[in-house]
């Protein structure tokens, strides 16, 4: 993103590392709350993810390679010890 003013452009680093995944594929996420990664899932798979309060703090660090929802929902269920359950809108987490 640049940003012209009166003494000239800026440009401003955008700090999302998944701007792009549309495009990419690949969501990545750094030591972020799973409530913000419910957040970033459910837009990009366009699916209803809802996390309870206890678990929505637990932090991530991982990527999803072209991964469908199914397995991102499972790598997070195996490497956070949330609780994962599919339901007909779509997903819960919670904490064990």
């Amino acid at each position: 993103k640049a940003n012209y003013f009166n003494d000239g452009y800026y440009i401003e680093k955008n700090a999302d590392l998944n701007l792009v995944a549309w495009k990419t594929g690949q969501l990545m996420f750094e030591n972020k709350q799973l409530g913000d990664v419910a957040i970033t899932l459910s837009r990009y798979y366009n699916t209803n993810i809802e996390v309870d309060s206890a678990a929505a703090t637990i932090l991530f660090t991982g990527s999803f390679n072209h991964a469908g929802i199914g397995d991102a929902m499972r790598i997070l269920e195996t490497s956070t010890g949330v609780e994962v359950s599919k339901q007909q809108n779509g997903y819960n987490m919670s904490a064990r």
